[in-house]
């Protein structure tokens, strides 16, 4: 892996973005999180524990303005309490850290590549190493008329946020980061169109669930072992996956759960759980019956879904401009 840098710099700041985040939301930690000496969240781990009735839809707050396309979702375990985003198609080479109630924190950008149709963002290990960090991946994955000829996940090491979040620095701040390319194709060669990729927070395997046609259930795809920047991967096809059923609509984004036995399906109609069998590896949950989980009725595409880092919730957000992010958290019995 190549080294990571970054370099921060303070964005000129109106009056119009927002009070300074000296009291971020920080309630999507796990149970008896706290803070450090400096004040800062520190993660005691996810609850692992199924979640058999979730609690109803909350609007947390506006999704920042420059999120107009948003198309992905995912929550941060260096800092609790914050989200990247980032938009579909026609917007530059960058992303977005939030707050949970969608206000912006920072801008993220990529010098150098394009944005041909990012679709998808996911948090993981940098890679299989014991101190591999931990990592966004931006999966440039989006092919509407499966056409194009490869694909591309950008890796960049998590930003360093700590002056905004303590209070140091205005928001939003803007962050140059450096990258790895991870180019890919499809078995055969053949283009596929895929909106969800997935990373898996224990093993840092990486994952594309394929958008197909109404009716027609999605494949699944891992990425080859290890990650080799800039050499060009064939994936691996798992075969079918559960969904979408009939009655549902396209696949649009999905995430692993922190503790790695389950995840979350976006479809524009609904959002589904999928467990791994008790006796079986993660990837049983792919074939595993969805369960059915709770959506937003007031978001029109919906294209976006991650676990919250406590592993008890999880938010969602939707396409178009003047959306809000929402969240569901599990209505646990105590």
């Amino acid at each position: 892996m190549t080294r990571f840098a970054f370099v921060l710099s303070l964005a000129v700041v109106s009056a119009t973005c927002g009070p300074k985040p000296d009291m971020m939301p920080i309630d999507m930690q796990p149970p008896d999180a706290g803070v450090d000496d400096a004040g800062m969240p520190m993660v005691t781990g996810p609850d692992c524990r199924p979640c058999d009735s979730w609690g109803g839809v909350e609007a947390m707050g506006p999704l920042a303005s420059p999120l107009d396309e948003l198309s992905g979702l995912a929550s941060s375990t260096v800092f609790p309490g914050v989200i990247y985003a980032h938009n579909d198609s026609g917007d530059s080479a960058r992303f977005f850290a939030l707050d949970i109630t969608g206000f912006e924190l920072g801008e993220l950008t990529l010098t150098g590549p394009s944005a041909i149709d990012w679709e998808d963002i996911a948090r993981g290990p940098c890679d299989q190493t014991a101190d591999a960090g931990s990592c966004v991946f931006l999966a440039d994955i989006g092919d509407n008329n499966a056409r194009r000829p490869g694909y591309t996940i950008y890796r960049v090491k998590e930003p360093t946020l700590s002056a905004v979040l303590s209070g140091m620095a205005v928001a939003p701040i803007t962050l140059d980061l450096a990258f790895d390319a991870l180019p890919f194709v499809y078995p055969n060669g053949t283009p596929h169109n895929a909106e969800a990729f997935l990373a898996h927070p224990q093993t840092g395997d990486l994952y594309l669930i394929s958008k197909e046609g109404l009716g027609v259930k999605s494949h699944v795809y891992k990425f080859p072992q290890p990650l080799t920047p800039g050499v060009t991967a064939t994936l691996v096809d798992l075969g079918e996956a559960s969904f979408p059923k009939s009655t549902d609509s396209l696949v649009t984004a999905g995430d692993i759960h922190p503790c790695g036995r389950s995840l979350l399906v976006r479809m524009y109609n609904r959002v589904v759980e999928l467990r791994a069998a008790p006796d079986a590896g993660f990837e049983s949950a792919f074939t595993a019956e969805p369960l059915e989980a709770p959506s937003s009725p007031d978001e029109p595409q919906g294209e976006a879904v991650t676990w919250g880092v406590d592993g008890q919730s999880y938010f969602t957000a939707s396409e178009q401009t003047g959306q809000a992010m929402h969240r569901v958290r599990c209505a646990r019995a105590p």
